[in-house]
């Protein structure tokens, strides 16, 4: 104990502006040195109350670090946490000394009679911290990290002003209003606006974990009320806070200090985690609900902040569909689309929204957005992964396990094979080269079989209609020129990729039973048709299509061989 004094006190004389700082600091530290010869009576509280007195100096010096400000604001909400109070005692104090908050009716006698905390004063250091944001983000952040549970969420006849609004009825949902209300404040410092953003971060998760623990499992007596009220906390973060949490998503997600971008993917992520788990309680036992009812009633709270049941995918869907309302040229909404995917049955989602798949994919074609694009569709292809992973695990009975790995299998298929088709014969050259390098290595690691539906899917594209039939012969030819220049080089593209992937070969295809189909016989005209391609970008990939391979030791096969001497002779004596 006197150790952690001892500490507060150097804190004090090293961060305390002026000459009174050091001055009281050290008249501290020559008392526990003189205690510790000769400990007096009443020494303890004596130096706790100069301690917890000390602290509120130190929170609201500007001139103090940053670290230092936090360490005292800890050291202060632990001083109230342990001063022997009752619950509600506790949760009194923390609400009127650490976030001046006024309490209806306040009965004078829940100070407690003997106690280290001094009475309630209104110094003028006491309002300077209140008044300072970094001083409120301090104290909010110490109270989220060390003051239990049962203490912050015990109800409060919380006097509702600009600082705090009517909604809020305990500490818990208190200090979140006072990150709130700083999260929002432009010109932050950097060290300051890291902090902020970790201490919502740190709110969220600590109340995703606060629920987990309360609607877990089944409680009697008092914590069935506990359980009620963590339930109704829950639905007011999801249902009153939800447009804030979201507009902090899309203002910073891309900020330029990448510890802030990393506490913004945070805050989504223990979002997301606080609506899966109500809705899991919800699923679980659905009578919560009404106890949430029943206790708002009591505590005089409308009715409209705890709702009824609902289905255990509404809250995600509510997400996704709010982010999808944003466009698609804001790079946030990729970021949080490929986090969503984590939490939701990407089947599901890409079966009612077809269009995230088109828009990601003609997002390819910029290049300042390639990127972006390409990690939503990576994510989306790794949960297709482990979806196929988990057929497999989790066949039915009765079923064989590739049999469920492959109906999973083809139903992404499926939703994949006609939007990538479409894109790769688009006319445009960055578009293929940006799913050549960002799409196809993970489309075909999670599908494999999707390769030779691909393949299949530019030789039936041959004699498709290209134009409007309002169109001469001569506009209609050069349509249908384009058309097959770009599937030529689709084809390259796509045995390119399966090639270095070891999934097929070019000798494979050739062996290939299409059962009927005419796919192998176009393939080999497409190919050597592409030999003679006047673009050389197409000629280069044709090399490498031939030549490039994972092992250094896989030889050339008969086709190959012909098409690589024929390449070279064409192309020996161009310009």
């Amino acid at each position: 104990m006197r150790l952690v004094f001892m500490c507060v006190s150097k804190l004090i004389a090293e961060d305390s502006g002026g000459a009174q700082g050091p001055a009281i600091a050290g008249d501290l530290q020559s008392a526990i040195l003189a205690s510790m010869r000769a400990p007096s009576p009443g020494f303890v509280e004596q130096t706790l109350a100069r301690v917890y007195a000390l602290c509120w100096q130190l929170v609201g010096s500007d001139n103090a670090a940053l670290k230092s400000r936090q360490v005292a604001a800890m050291v202060m909400v632990a001083l109230i946490e342990g001063a022997g109070m009752p619950r509600q005692q506790r949760a009194v104090a923390l609400a009127v000394r650490a976030l001046d908050i006024k309490i209806h009716n306040l009965d004078k006698s829940s100070e407690p009679s003997e106690s280290y905390l001094p009475p309630l004063v209104s110094s003028t250091n006491y309002k300077n911290c209140m008044d300072d944001a970094v001083s409120m983000i301090c104290i909010a952040r110490a109270i989220v990290s060390l003051a239990s549970y049962e203490t912050t969420l015990v109800a409060l006849d919380i006097e509702p002003s600009i600082r705090i609004p009517s909604i809020c009825n305990n500490v818990h949902e208190a200090v979140f209003t006072h990150i709130a209300s700083i999260c929002g404040r432009s010109q932050l410092a950097p060290g300051v606006k890291i902090i902020v953003f970790e201490s919502m971060a740190i709110w969220l998760q600590e109340t995703a974990k606060l629920l987990a623990r309360c609607l877990g499992e089944v409680q009697r007596g008092e914590e069935r009320d506990m359980h009620a009220m963590a339930f109704a906390l829950g639905q007011r973060v999801l249902i009153l806070q939800r447009e804030r949490i979201m507009g902090y998503l899309w203002s910073y997600w891309d900020d330029p200090i990448d510890a802030v971008q990393v506490k913004v993917r945070t805050i989504f992520e223990a979002f997301l985690d606080i609506g899966s788990t109500m809705n899991q309680a919800i699923i679980v036992n659905p009578a919560i609900a009404e106890s949430a009812l029943t206790h708002a009633d009591s505590a005089g709270q409308s009715k409209a902040t705890s709702p009824g049941a609902q289905d255990g995918n509404a809250f995600l869907s509510d997400v996704l569909d709010l982010v999808l309302t944003m466009d698609w040229s804001r790079k946030v909404k990729y970021s949080l689309l490929a986090a969503l995917c984590a939490r939701i049955n990407v089947l599901d989602m890409l079966t009612g929204h077809t269009d995230i798949l088109t828009s990601c994919l003609e997002t390819m074609a910029q290049v300042t957005m390639a990127s972006r694009a390409g990690q939503l569709l990576t994510a989306l292809l790794s949960r297709a992964a482990d979806d196929i992973r988990c057929a497999r695990e989790q066949a039915p009975d009765g079923e064989e396990e590739e049999a469920a790995a492959l109906r999973v299998e083809t139903a992404h298929m499926a939703l994949w094979k006609g939007p990538v088709t479409a894109a790769l014969c688009r006319d445009d050259d960055t578009s293929r080269r940006m799913l050549t390098q960002q799409l196809l290595p993970a489309l075909f690691e999670a599908l494999p079989r999707i390769v030779s539906e691909i393949l299949k899917a530019l030789t039936e594209l041959e004699h498709a209609g290209t134009g409007d039939s309002t169109l001469g012969h001569v506009e209609r030819a050069r349509q249908q020129q384009t058309l097959d220049a770009c599937r030529q080089h689709a084809l390259i593209v796509v045995l390119k990729v399966a090639r270095s992937l070891d999934i097929i070969t070019i000798d494979r295809v050739v062996r290939m039973d299409t059962a009927g189909s005419s796919m192998t016989s176009s393939v080999l005209e497409m190919l050597n048709q592409a030999v003679y391609h006047p673009d050389w970008t197409v000629r280069g990939d044709m090399l490498g299509l031939l030549c490039e391979s994972r092992k250094l030791s896989t030889p050339l096969d008969a086709v190959e061989s012909e098409l690589l001497f024929k390449l070279l002779r064409v192309s020996a004596n161009a310009p």
